[in-house]
């Protein structure tokens, strides 16, 4: 009987086990989809992430960018309305918590040796530009277009400088730039403040670079009538084209509305053509004319004053002519005519002033001569060897030669007598 209790026993214990064994299975397999679904959840959202890593915040030139030219970089001088496209940034979410990004310029010679775009994060200064230039919220997708014109500040000539732009903490490395082609924005002059309808005027540009671009030069009543004119739509004006030269200068002819009124002021604005641009259409980055108005103003052919093309002046030879009278102070300029009445006065002046100097030569030549001459009557104490004497003066000299004969013959005859007498006598 205890064998039979042990048998069943044994068989109820079996039982219970495999019962165990079955209700085990259904948690294993929820257990298994458990793990499985928390897999598929974090690829979702693993995969996603990877995706924002290859494309990672940037900010890009669009233009201008001309094809072949300085390795597809945008290129240009001081004053270049440059236009941007950014991508990759955190979309606003509608709370306060959203935030903008904030563009900047930092000069490519910063960058960390070996790392181009670097000087966007390493520290480097950064060019601030104004406010409404350099705060934008960017769209659902992250994205956000701009532009603005390039800054002196980023001014110096043959530097290249990155875009950067920075969200919070992240700070975007460069990865496109901007070369300064000229410190002076693009210019255009005219030389006259008058023109006639229909006639032309001279109009000259610099720093239109790099050079062989082309600008079309607009004339009208308006300064900001730029090309297309539908939306200012002037009831007259003149396009004229010029390529400008390696150096950004050129000099073209534009011819006056032939319609424009008599007292109606125009405008001289000029505009580069780069049908290469996708932003703007066939209508370049440079401009020039429109915050410094270049104007002129048009007057009839009659009114034009003659100060471009003076009259040659005629020249007159000088004559003997009396100088004029009648001039004092408060006279007007003095005439060639009185400039010929100087020089003959100088003249007469010298010439009187030679009479002088020579008539004195000659009044002391003739004192000279007058001392030099014996006075008529008078004698000199004679000489051997003198000059001849005549008149008294002969009587004179036979006198002393008679005096001095005696004297000589005295003298020989004491000599005689002395000899004569002796030492004794001489005692």
């Amino acid at each position: 009987m205890n064998t039979d209790m042990r048998r069943s026993s044994l068989r109820a214990l079996g039982a219970a086990e495999r019962g165990a064994d079955r209700s085990s299975l259904p948690r294993q397999v929820a257990l298994a989809l458990l793990s499985a679904l928390s897999l598929l959840t974090f690829g979702a959202v693993a995969v996603p992430g990877h995706a924002r890593a290859a494309s990672s915040p940037r900010i890009v030139f669009t233009a201008p960018i001309y094809t072949g030219q300085n390795n597809g970089f945008a290129e240009g001088p001081v004053g270049t309305d440059v236009f941007l496209k950014a991508s990759g940034w955190t979309p606003p979410d509608g709370t306060v918590n959203e935030l903008p990004v904030t563009v900047s310029l930092a000069d490519a010679q910063h960058d960390t040796a070996g790392h181009p775009g670097s000087a966007c994060r390493n520290g480097a200064q950064q060019i601030e530009l104004p406010f409404i230039y350099s705060t934008y919220l960017p769209d659902g997708n992250g994205s956000f277009t701009t532009s603005f014109p390039w800054p002196i500040d980023a001014g110096t000539r043959g530097h290249s400088y990155w875009v950067c732009g920075k969200q919070g903490e992240l700070t975007s490395a460069g990865v496109s730039k901007f070369t300064v082609l000229s410190a002076n924005p693009p210019s255009v002059n005219i030389a006259v403040s008058q023109a006639a309808p229909g006639s032309t005027i001279t109009v000259t540009g610099h720093n239109w670079l790099p050079g062989g671009i082309q600008v079309q030069v607009l004339v009208a009543p308006c300064a900001g009538c730029n090309d297309p004119c539908a939306s200012c739509n002037p009831p007259f004006y003149t396009k004229t084209r010029a390529t400008s030269g390696s150096d950004g200068s050129f000099s073209v002819s534009a011819r006056v509305p032939s319609d424009a009124p008599i007292d109606t002021t125009l405008y001289v604005t000029a505009q580069n053509i780069d049908p290469n641009n996708p932003t703007t259409g066939n209508s370049g980055t440079l401009g020039a004319g429109y915050s410094v108005p270049i104007k002129f103003t048009v007057v009839a052919p009659s009114a034009l004053t003659p100060a471009s093309t003076p009259a040659p002046t005629a020249v007159t030879t000088p004559t003997a002519a009396a100088a004029p009278t009648g001039v004092g102070v408060g006279s007007a300029p003095r005439s060639s005519s009185d400039s010929s009445s100087g020089n003959l006065v100088l003249l007469l002046l010298l010439a009187a002033m030679s009479a002088v100097w020579l008539i004195s030569a000659v009044v002391v030549a003739w004192f000279f001569l007058r001392l030099r001459r014996q006075i008529p009557g008078t004698a000199e104490i004679p000489g051997r060897d003198g000059p001849p004497y005549g008149g008294r003066g002969d009587m004179r000299r036979r006198e002393f030669d008679e005096m001095e004969s005696y004297s000589e013959m005295n003298a020989e005859s004491y000599s005689v007598s002395s000899r004569l007498s002796g030492p004794e006598d001489q005692d």
